[in-house]
């Protein structure tokens, strides 16, 4: 063979466990510990972990998944089903997966795009590939909740993102980790009555999934406690419009009519929205109309998005502590681990709250 040819296909080789091992100055049992997040239990230092992850990733190795499952160790590995048509932030995936690599895990996403044909393929996969668990954000998607949650029983372990739906909670173990979604909208409402504002715009996607009608009831509650009068013409659920859908885009068009329905036509002094999206939209509108922010009408978004503090004015906002709810997610998979089984039902409920910017 020609000495070049087979230089390369040399080069093309996994690294082994030996070979990382050699590089860097340990045993191959100290490598295969480090690697299968078990540095802690067998008492390696801190140290020598971080020098084993620094070789093991300047090699480009991979524990062999196949090679752990038949040697009845866990594949390091875990799947997450997701579907950011219907809410996730792109924000949540990334710091859950830097975050589970800290501890020696692996992310593999089966990004659904709102098909359950899609979630049927990834959820085989993640079988096939014999993942140590599941993070599902995809569990509470109205048209394929039923089928997507009896398949992930399945798995011996899975953490959902938002409680999983009633009828199902109320026969099954579930974990779950979630914002307190009604006491975001009740930090926005509350502080632009506190704000002196009287006619509050609530403004959501749909009222089909447990956080919009939290929402809902949050802004319903704040202004019977406020002694304010509620007028169901302030509420804008994009889902109720004609020929709309919670799945459309919010548009450049839509926000300019909402904006001139809400504040024009129906004299609000304050919109709250749910997304943060939403509310740099309306703000453009509200300007385009001659409205000013905050002045003429206040403006509250949600989920603090890095761009808040480029618009102007810069946008308050709730903050759903999504990198906590990240790491706490994976957390509460890496216990189920551990214990090896399914604990007791567990919940998680993160409580935001409200940062007070230009915008209001």
């Amino acid at each position: 063979m020609d000495k070049r040819l087979e230089r390369q296909k040399r080069g093309n080789r996994r690294p082994t466990i030996s070979q990382v091992a050699l590089r860097a100055g340990v045993s191959p049992a100290v490598v295969s510990l480090v690697m299968n997040g078990r540095a802690q239990a067998g008492r390696i230092s801190t140290a020598t972990e971080t020098k084993v992850r620094k070789t093991a990733q300047a090699m480009h190795y991979q524990p062999s998944m196949a090679a752990r499952q038949l040697a009845g160790q866990r594949s390091n590995a875990i799947g997450v089903l997701i579907n950011t048509g219907a809410q996730a932030d792109a924000r949540l995936i990334a710091l859950m997966e830097s975050h589970a690599a800290t501890k020696g895990l692996r992310f593999i996403v089966g990004h659904a795009v709102g098909s359950l044909a899609q979630a049927r393929e990834y959820l085989d996969d993640f079988e096939n590939r014999g993942v140590d668990g599941v993070i599902s954000i995809f569990h509470n998607h109205p048209d394929y909740c039923k089928e997507v949650l009896k398949r992930l029983q399945r798995f011996r372990h899975v953490v959902y993102y938002e409680r999983p739906a009633a009828e199902f909670s109320a026969h099954h173990a579930t974990c779950f980790i979630q914002p307190d979604y009604y006491e975001a909208c009740r930090l926005g409402v509350s502080h632009l009555v506190a704000r002196g504002r009287r006619r509050i715009a609530l403004v959501l996607k749909d009222l089909i999934f447990d956080y919009s009608r939290a929402w809902r009831q949050a802004y319903s509650d704040v202004l019977k406690e406020s002694g304010l009068n509620e007028d169901a013409k302030l509420v804008w659920v994009m889902d109720e419009q004609p020929s709309l859908s919670w799945k459309d885009e919010f548009s450049v068009e839509l926000s300019h009519d909402l904006a001139q329905s809400l504040a024009v036509e129906r004299g609000a002094d304050a919109i709250i929205a749910n997304s943060d999206f939403f509310a740099a939209r309306i703000n453009v509108a509200l300007r385009h109309l001659g409205v000013r922010v905050p002045e003429d009408v206040a403006l509250v978004g949600c989920d603090d998005q890095p761009f808040c503090t480029l618009v102007a004015p810069a946008l308050t906002s709730i903050d759903l502590h999504i990198e906590r709810l990240a790491h706490e997610a994976v957390d509460m998979l890496l216990v189920q681990l551990g214990t090896g089984a399914f604990p007791h039902p567990a919940e998680n409920i993160i409580t935001p709250h409200l940062i007070h910017r230009e915008s209001s």
